[in-house]
């Protein structure tokens, strides 16, 4: 019985590539010697969650081109690859509405753009809320991991505390359950507008009472 790797003369061989990131992390690509270096690095992508467009590939210190067949640059079975990954851009809506750009890779988790966000605006990491596409990040998931790529917009929004936190939070998670017309982020900027005038109110009414 044929194994897995052996083919007919009609279907191109399956050989097993191994990348070499530079954390020294061997990654096993499956591909067919006809696949384009393309192809390998979307299969690659699936696997370290890094777009393709991010991923750069050399075989003994040459660059590997998009278009360029496997079988025509030499690689077989067990073949050795590098990856070079590079970062992507990111534009940060500030909360005084401003543009911060960051650059960093992707598989990075979401407290790390905090902490570049820290850097760049001294506003600490633990009070900063941030949504893309109308979902609020949690810090141990990567900007991939929510299809954040290159050149995305990426809402700030600054985490408040005691009264104003607790009623901020309310309207984070109703508006996460329900399909609002407007989106969050301008949800949670209204709210906190109009927290201030509702606590001043409050304080009046508990004086007369």
């Amino acid at each position: 019985m044929q194994s897995a790797k052996t083919t007919n003369k009609n279907v191109a061989k399956v050989i097993d590539i191994n990348i070499k990131r530079h954390t020294n992390e061997i990654v096993k690509v499956e591909a067919r010697q006809t696949n384009s270096v393309l192809d390998v690095k979307i299969i690659l992508s699936a696997k370290i969650s890094i777009p393709p467009d991010n991923i750069i590939l050399k075989i003994q210190g040459r660059e590997l081109n998009n278009i360029e067949k496997l079988d025509q640059v030499g690689i077989g079975d067990d073949t050795d690859l590098e990856i070079e990954e590079t970062p992507s851009q990111f534009y940060i809506n500030g909360i005084h509405g401003n543009t911060i750009v960051i650059n960093m890779k992707t598989d990075e988790k979401i407290l790390a753009l905090k902490q570049q966000i820290q850097i760049k605006t001294q506003i600490p990491f633990d009070e900063q809320v941030l949504f893309f596409a109308g979902k609020k990040l949690e810090n141990n998931k990567s900007l991939f991991s929510y299809g954040i790529q290159d050149n995305a917009t990426i809402q700030q929004t600054l985490r408040l505390r005691g009264v104003r936190q607790k009623s901020l939070n309310r309207v984070i998670d109703a508006a996460e359950l329900i399909e609002f017309q407007i989106p969050i982020t301008h949800l949670v900027i209204l709210t906190t507008a109009l927290l201030p005038r509702f606590e001043s109110n409050k304080k009046k009414f508990d004086q007369r009472v």
